[in-house]
């Protein structure tokens, strides 16, 4: 079944099509709200709580004609996860962003060390990543949202700018003011 009868078939209340129209979308959204949050307890929460908004919502998704399911679900996910950072006054650590994150062939790894590389230079990258990924998360909420939606999930530019309702231009010279903002963290910190 595609995308759009599994939509129509799940606002009229199908629980199967509905389980099927999210089940591809579980991994990569809890990974999303893992990479905001940075821990898994709280990924989970919001995850939830995200799903039971599309839920709730799909009827008027569905009504509207609206594009992409996909965009859709990252939009009230990223929305979701802004609000509720806000909520907490951003106060995220990054103690959790070494753990392994799901994918959708299992659980992969965070660390990306060469197994050829020697000991010392396998310590100083993770420092640095550690570093970084502290970097990352001291950022306000809509910089780090849209560091993660493209350089971590990989997301266009376009898909970002529907997802967060900004112009593409918009997008672009804010993802480029975020790269800055942290870089020069990272400068300040002196791990660049």
């Amino acid at each position: 079944m595609n995308e759009h009868t599994l939509v129509r078939n799940a606002a009229s209340g199908d629980a199967a099509s509905f389980e099927n129209l999210i089940l591809p979308y579980e991994k990569p959204i809890y990974n999303f709200c893992f990479r905001m949050f940075n821990n898994r307890e709280d990924a989970q929460d919001v995850a939830q709580e995200i799903f039971l908004k599309i839920f709730r919502n799909l009827k008027k998704f569905n009504s509207r004609g609206e594009g992409s399911f996909k965009k859709w679900l990252y939009k009230v996910a990223n929305n979701a996860c802004i609000d509720e950072l806000r909520k907490r006054g951003s106060r995220i650590s990054a103690e959790s962003l070494d753990e392994a994150v799901e994918s959708e062939d299992g659980e992969m790894s965070r660390q990306y060390e060469s197994k050829e590389s020697p000991p010392d230079e396998v310590v100083i990258s993770r420092e640095r990543q550690s570093e970084i990924k502290k970097a990352i998360a001291g950022l306000p909420a809509d910089y780090k949202n849209i560091i993660i939606l493209r350089d971590i999930q990989g997301l266009s530019y376009e898909e970002i700018a529907e997802i967060t309702g900004a112009k593409l231009g918009t997008v672009k010279s804010k993802l480029s003011r975020a790269r800055t903002a942290l870089r020069d963290k990272l400068i300040k910190n002196e791990i660049l």
